[in-house]
């Protein structure tokens, strides 16, 4: 399980309704802010809730193609 405050690794799969990117962390979906589709992020999660999470890019680690 995924805190707030902890950095994980992500990669994007796609963007949803206004704009954030949406990526999986051990299941879990959570939405990037200022990430595209295709990129890998290590992102700082900012808001937990039961069946998502919110994040910010920490660092990019691979742009997408």
């Amino acid at each position: 399980m995924v805190e707030k405050g902890e950095c994980v690794e992500i990669a994007i799969e796609s963007l949803a309704y206004g704009g954030k990117a949406v990526g999986r962390h051990n299941g879990l979906v959570v939405f990037v802010e200022g990430a595209a589709p295709g990129d890998r992020v290590s992102a700082r999660i900012v808001r937990r809730k039961a069946d998502y999470a919110e994040a910010v890019v920490a660092e990019l680690i691979e742009p997408s193609p």
